[in-house]
């Protein structure tokens, strides 16, 4: 290599006049290719307006190639318009994609009534012809969906409407809707078909909640009227429990009175314990005396049976008299000692409370008073006997006569005294057994009594209790009572209208503060920058970068960087006007800020096409443009065209502030369908200074290349 490096000069060919033949030639200059004299004047005036306005300019040189010319134009064209219209709305035609829709659900019943929600779906697809619906079996529609011919597949289970029947019971499941896809037909086509099934799932749990919503507003009506029941329950409760208060007390008092004559029954139970004991007693003496008595009747009939025999003799004989005075003597003894003890025995009788009562034993005492006053007279009579035997034969038949009645009444009062004694000994065991009973009356009057006790206290705490059920029946009546107007109550269009609300509870009101008609208008800003930059590749296939006479010009390297530029520029703007003029009429691509959105258009594209000639200066022309194709698929990964740069990788994110592709993407979203604001101001800024920038980094190349070394001479020198 040549040190130090120069840039060259051309040596006049023309002999100089001034020198002679064998002279050495000039010194070079260090700047650009003078000449001295004439030479270099003529020069002046004849290279560089040409240099400068076209006859050696690239604008020169394509118009030879016209065809040429319109391919750059058009290439932005047709990346970026063709793009556009491709993805303009890839909503529009969701009808033609095909979608398999299953139905293998089996009825169901709840409460009496059939749920049977597949046809209820089916129904709805039908209804809403978004895709393409098909309706195959399931296998058909598995192997549709894996050789291609259906996008999706929709698979209603069989047990889809009994989980639909399981709301609201012990033991609810949720039904299940099957979505198939296969990404192998495009991740695109899942994604739109998964916004779709959920826009289906959303109906479907609409459709479900409104029924459920329906049975619960409904029960609200029945609880309003139960508790409407209640209340009025409640308040005859509360009267009732009022009522029963009143009784309560009164039971209360009752009880006090119950207690009092339990207590006197308790003193009178054993009172007539103690009597009965008393009266048992009484009735064994009766028992027993009535046993003597009887004993002592039979005697008395016995002897009576013996006077009468001797009675009837003295009749029968009253020569016999003296006889009989001594055994009637000795007889009336006898008879008067039996007689003295059976009154004595009869007085024990007549001892005993109503004896007297009794017509036999009143007649039996009459008797024995008779007979002993008889046998008194007759011992008297005896004694007399010796003054008139007549008398004694009279007084003998009247005492044969008496006897015989004696004796007649004396065997009825033996036996009446038998029954007595029958009936004094059945009259002493039921004394005995009333005895018993009286004892166990009162123990029953003593439990009866403490019993009494206890139904006193209960009937107090009885009476309290009801007292507060009366109370706490009235605050329960008036609970429910504002509970049921707590609970509104629900006509047939209420509940509608609320089932309805509920399905839906909340409405999403979207509002936009810009909003974009088609998709392609939204990717607009993201595929026209693309088309430009990618025309700016092109444009430097065809136009050189730096033409190598142009070196030679004696201006500046600015001036020269400009000029070199110029052609790629025009191109540029042709490039744009075509795009922007063909989206306006074909494509309904229409920006609210026109000229804002074509400036910026012609701002990005004029600083990637200078930023592209700097590469291809400086690293040369395969190099450069390798590089340049590298810097622009870094910039569209990393300008979030296609969707918001917060939702790419983190390397991305932090590119993409430093990008200009970034910048012109959002400053033609705002110029599209948004304002001139700070934001798009500030893209504008960023570009123009990355242009001036990229002007620098051009000029300095230039100014680079205009030093020759020996590696940049042709042909070489070895």
């Amino acid at each position: 290599m040549l040190s130090p490096p120069r840039r060259p000069t051309m040596a006049n060919n023309k002999p100089n006049p001034s020198k002679d033949a064998g002279s050495s030639p000039a010194r070079p200059k260090r700047r650009g290719l003078t000449a001295r004299g004439k030479g270099a004047s003529a020069y002046r005036e004849r290279i560089m307006p040409r240099m400068l306005i076209g006859r050696n300019s690239e604008i020169h040189r394509l118009r030879i190639f016209p065809v040429v010319l319109a391919i750059l134009a058009t290439i932005p064209l047709l990346v970026g318009a063709f793009f556009l219209w491709a993805n303009q709305n890839p909503t529009e035609n969701l009808s033609d994609m095909k979608v398999a829709v299953v139905n293998n659900d089996r009825p169901a019943e709840k409460d009496g009534q059939p749920v049977n929600v597949g046809p209820e779906i089916i129904q709805n697809v039908k209804a809403n012809p978004t895709f393409d619906w098909q309706f195959p079996s399931e296998p058909e529609a598995r192997k549709g969906l894996e050789d291609g011919k259906y996008f999706a597949t929709v698979v209603i289970p069989q047990d889809f409407s009994s989980s639909v029947a399981s709301i609201g019971t012990e033991n609810p499941h949720q039904a299940v809707l099957n979505f198939d896809y296969n990404d192998a037909n495009g991740k695109s086509a899942s994604v739109l078909l998964k916004a779709a099934a959920e826009r289906l799932h959303s109906t479907i749990n609409e459709s479900i909640t409104n029924t459920a919503s329906t049975k619960v507003f409904s029960s609200l009506n029945e609880i309003h009227e139960g508790m409407g029941k209640a209340a009025d329950g409640s308040g005859q409760l509360a009267n009732g429990a009022k009522t029963a208060n009143s009784g309560a007390t009164q039971l209360d008092n009752g009880a006090s009175k119950l207690l009092n004559g339990s207590s006197q029954l308790k003193g009178g139970a054993g009172t007539l314990t103690s009597k009965l004991g008393e009266a048992h007693a009484g009735a064994k003496k009766l028992d027993d005396g009535s046993a003597q008595l009887q004993a002592g009747a039979q005697q008395l009939t016995d002897k009576l049976g013996l006077a009468h025999e001797k009675s009837t003799e003295l009749v029968s004989g009253a020569q016999q008299v003296a006889d009989g005075n001594a055994k009637l003597a000795q007889g009336n003894a006898q008879l008067a000692a039996g007689l003295d003890e059976m009154k004595g025995k009869l007085a024990a009788i007549e001892g005993i409370p109503g004896i007297n009562q009794l017509p036999q034993v009143r007649q039996l005492l009459d008797g024995v008073n008779q007979a002993n006053s008889a046998a008194h007279q007759l011992a008297d009579g005896a004694q007399k006997a010796s003054d008139g035997s007549r008398r004694v034969a009279d007084g003998s038949t009247q005492i044969s006569g008496a006897l015989q009645q004696f004796q007649d009444g004396s065997q009825t009062i033996a036996s009446k005294l038998g029954e007595a004694h029958a009936g004094a000994g059945q009259l002493s065991n039921g004394l005995s057994q009333l005895q018993g009973g009286a004892s166990r009356l009162e123990d029953g009057a003593t439990t009866l009594n403490n019993g009494q006790k206890d139904l006193k206290n209960g009937t107090t705490q009885l009476a309290g209790g009801t007292g507060k059920l009366s109370e706490g029946a009235g605050t329960l009546h008036d609970s429910l009572a504002s509970s049921q107007d707590r609970v509104p109550a629900f006509t047939t269009q209420m509940v509608a209208h609320n089932a309805d609300t509920m399905a839906g509870p909340s409405e999403l009101n979207e509002s936009w503060v810009h909003k974009v008609s088609s998709m392609g208008e939204s990717l607009a800003p993201f595929l026209a920058g693309f088309g430009i930059f990618l025309g700016g590749l092109f444009v430097w296939q065809v136009v050189r970068p730096l033409p190598r006479r142009n070196l030679a010009a004696s201006v500046s390297s600015l001036r020269l960087a400009i000029r070199t530029t110029t052609p790629a520029l025009l191109i540029s703007v042709l490039q744009v006007a075509l795009l922007v003029g063909i989206s306006w009429l074909t494509l309904d691509i229409r920006p609210q800020n026109l000229l804002a959105w074509t400036a910026l258009m012609l701002l990005g594209g004029f600083g990637f096409l200078i930023f592209q000639q700097a590469l291809i200066i400086w690293f040369g022309e395969g190099k450069g443009q390798l590089l340049g194709i590298v810097a622009l698929v870094v910039q569209l990964a990393s300008a979030g065209g296609l969707h918001p740069i917060e939702t790419s990788p983190k390397f991305f994110q932090i590119l993409h502030p430093f990008m200009p592709f970034s910048w012109l993407t959002e400053g033609m979203r705002q110029a599209g369908v948004g304002e001139l604001n700070a934001q798009f101001w500030n893209s504008a800024l960023v570009l123009a200074f990355v242009a001036v920038l990229t002007m620098v980094f051009l000029v300095w190349g230039v100014s680079r290349k205009r030093v020759y070394t020996m590696s940049t001479l042709h042909p070489a020198v070895v």
